[in-house]
């Protein structure tokens, strides 16, 4: 934290945690004499200014010699903490420019045999947010023939090679009605 031994021996929680936070330090205060633990993360101020966070389970040592003290153990997460931030607003940035560029996107965990979609993607097939796709169903969505035989093979060169595919092909709109065949159809 920047700090000599001599100056952090000065300071107490409430000199290195950030006023807005200071609420937090006391419940973790409270909840350190009662319960005679606590867990969790904690944000800290560095001698430069800079914030730093932290993870930390610690355990109330009681009166053994002297004042009480508090064993702790700590592990500065501030840089997974700053990816995870730009992760999320990474996300958000893509997760607008596809909606308004229309554009879907979905995703198959290999491992877990699970499928994501975007909310663009749910959008364009007219399901609700809430729809979770199956593997086993989402070649459906596709127009019987040649679109649903391009995209299934696209997909099964992808799984088995690695292979990345940009097709044009058409979809079913699902929950349409009185349209004629050619209205229920939309590129993709």
């Amino acid at each position: 934290m920047g700090y000599t031994t001599d100056e952090i021996l000065k300071l107490s929680l409430f000199d290195i945690v950030p006023a807005d936070r200071h609420e937090l330090l006391r419940q973790y205060l409270a909840k350190i004499r009662t319960d005679g633990l606590a867990s969790g993360q904690m944000v800290t101020r560095h001698k430069n200014g800079g914030t730093r966070f932290w993870i930390y389970n610690n355990i109330f040592a009681g009166r053994a010699i002297g004042e009480p003290y508090v064993i702790g153990n700590s592990v500065d997460i501030t840089e997974r903490h700053r990816l995870e931030q730009e992760l999320k607003r990474t996300s958000h940035m893509l997760e607008r420019t596809n909606q308004v560029a229309r554009v879907g996107g979905w995703d198959y965990d290999v491992q877990r045999k699970t499928l994501f979609w975007t909310s663009v993607t749910k959008e364009i097939h007219g399901v609700p947010a809430d729809y979770e796709p199956q593997l086993e169903t989402t070649f459906n969505f596709f127009l019987e023939g040649e679109s649903r035989r391009k995209i299934t093979a696209a997909f099964n060169k992808a799984l088995n090679e690695g292979a990345g595919y940009d097709e044009e092909l058409q979809i079913k709109m699902l929950g349409v009605t009185n349209l004629g065949s050619d209205d229920r159809q939309r590129r993709i």
